[in-house]
């Protein structure tokens, strides 16, 4: 598509409790330079979840909003894809979407950029837009009716479900001891693995069946989950399909020896470990268990994962 979107009218969504608190402090110079380079933004801070999708649509609707930028971590991420796709449809045709990461959690960044990306103005003219995929998945909600979140970035159950909804518990009391969202993940995730309770599970994938106990299960558009562990080193953003990684029952033992090789993503010729692409897949287990979207926990097994091919116009960084 094009280039930049400093031809655009931008509003940036943005989470003053991401990145410890700091972000305030660094929006300050941020807006500062937009400021003086003419670019057309406005700009909101978000007061909770639950107002993200509500402020993203009267941005748009009532102020003209050509563009999203997210100026936050992943659990900013995952509210704003759900504020702007409804049924399937982007809520505003030609929408194009920008993430800018300053959270503890910045794994779907971590993929488009190789890491943190701190400069607003660069990224808004010299960028490109890319279509890109999004994921559906149809749950369980935690009223037990049948709900329907996006994603895009990864979906998960098991070991990695159970460790966010650690990490996310108490309003993130860990992340804030901690003060390092990669370092939460580490110390939760190998706490949830050796003490794990286990389910029967059975995994269908574009109608070939995988059946048995799991540590953890996932799908995913993108390679990051956990603060930065290369769950999914194959997965492509617009290829159409679902890295499905399945993960099969293992002895503490050999889950420390595996662990380390999340990070570089050298898991995949371990035992044990089966990994596939697919557009469509369906997840039943034999008693309820929580579900993990892009960093959020928005409820439980069992569910049905999807793909929306090129639905979303991603700003990118020029790599050329």
């Amino acid at each position: 598509m094009g280039k930049g979107i400093a031809d655009k009218r931008i509003f940036l969504l943005i989470n003053p409790k991401a990145g410890g608190g700091k972000t305030e402090a660094w929006w300050d110079d941020q807006r500062r330079l937009l400021e003086e380079s003419g670019i057309d933004f406005f700009y909101e801070f978000t007061s909770g979840p639950a107002s993200a999708a509500s402020q993203i649509r009267r941005a748009i609707s009532e102020n003209g909003a050509e563009a999203l930028m997210i100026v936050g971590g992943d659990g900013s991420l995952y509210d704003a894809i759900n504020g702007i796709i409804e049924d399937g449809q982007l809520i505003k045709p030609g929408l194009v979407f920008g993430v800018c990461p300053v959270g503890s959690g910045c794994d779907f960044a971590r993929y488009i950029y190789g890491g943190p990306m701190h400069t607003l103005t660069d990224i808004i003219r010299q960028g490109r837009v890319e279509k890109v995929d999004v994921g559906c998945c149809e749950h369980a909600g935690t009223s037990g009716t049948l709900e329907q979140h996006y994603f895009i970035n990864s979906f998960d159950i098991g070991a990695g479900a159970d460790t966010c909804a650690e990490v996310n518990a108490g309003n993130g009391r860990i992340k804030r001891v901690t003060r390092s969202g990669k370092l939460s993940f580490l110390l939760t995730a190998l706490k949830v693995l050796l003490t794990f309770d286990y389910t029967h599970t059975v995994i269908e994938a574009d109608g070939q069946v995988y059946q048995g106990e799991f540590i953890i299960a996932g799908a995913a558009n993108g390679r990051y989950i956990g603060g930065g562990m290369m769950m999914f080193p194959e997965a492509l953003l617009d290829d159409g399909l679902l890295d499905l990684l399945m993960v099969e029952r293992r002895s503490k033992l050999k889950i420390l020896r595996a662990f380390p090789l999340i990070y570089s993503g050298r898991h995949l010729d371990q035992s044990g470990i089966k990994y596939v692409k697919a557009a469509a897949i369906s997840i039943k287990t034999d008693r309820p268990i929580f579900i993990e979207l892009d960093g959020e926990v928005p409820g439980y097994t069992d569910v049905s994962l999807s793909v929306l091919p090129g639905a979303l116009p991603l700003l990118l960084p020029d790599n050329d």
